[in-house]
């Protein structure tokens, strides 16, 4: 076998390891590790091996290496998971697809717990980038509508108080801009319909009705979802 896929999986197999441990709480007493050489001792790996797995799960938003210091464990935040997630999916048509099919069943859900959950503050914050919106489009001009349309739901995500939802909607749109400038681009009419639901989506938000919320969204989203497999075809 290849002498770096050999170091490759053994990093891997001391990463698993370690995550093991970690999540089985048997460092969460003191809050770090061992040190580096009483860990490479335990595994039974060298130094070089050990710290090169260290990197890797610090990457990962594990553990922080503080060096002459000691490597201390971190409490994950959901961003750590999805840190990395955009360097995995390939955007290709098929992807694409998918990516809006996930957006259009995990954003209504978003949107339901905005309206139950949202305060004034937040539900202000929507209606101000609403109306933005609302009078550029009055204008003809709709240059920065993408930048707009990404704030609006990016508001209503954080009205949800659900930081989970927050990143993995974040992580979804981050991917997306693409397919969305497309599907505006091949219809004006897609903008007409969007801004009347964005409408209709803030009112049910503004009247604390889930369903009704969901509802507009699961709308608004199927259109722009029908008309990207439409551009494709």
């Amino acid at each position: 076998m290849n002498t770096e896929l050999q170091r490759s999986g053994l990093i891997n197999e001391i990463v698993t390891e370690i995550k093991k441990r970690i999540m089985s709480g048997q460092y969460a007493r003191d809050g770090h590790l061992p040190s580096q050489d009483a860990l490479a001792t335990s595994l039974g790996v060298s130094r070089p091996s050990l710290r090169e797995a260290l990197n890797q799960l610090s990457l990962l938003g594990l553990v922080d290496v503080q060096h002459g210091v000691g490597t201390f464990i971190k409490k994950p935040k959901p961003t750590d998971f999805l840190f990395n997630f955009s360097s995995l999916v390939i955007l290709d048509s098929n992807s694409a697809d998918e990516l809006l099919q996930a957006r259009s069943i995990i954003e209504p859900a978003v949107v339901a717990l905005a309206a139950e959950n949202r305060t004034e503050e937040e539900l202000a914050a929507i209606r101000e980038i609403l109306e933005a919106m609302e009078a550029e489009y009055k204008t003809g001009l709709i240059v920065n509508y993408k930048e707009k349309d990404l704030k609006f739901h990016f508001a209503i995500a954080n009205a949800s108080h659900n930081q989970i939802l927050v990143s993995i909607s974040r992580a979804i749109r981050e991917l997306l801009p693409t397919p969305i400038e497309k599907a505006f681009a091949a219809s004006p009419e897609l903008v007409f319909k969007a801004m009347k639901l964005h409408r209709k989506i803030y009112d049910a938000i503004e009247g604390k009705d889930p369903l009704a919320a969901s509802a507009r969204m699961s709308e608004h989203l199927h259109s722009v979802k029908r008309l990207h497999k439409k551009i494709l075809k």
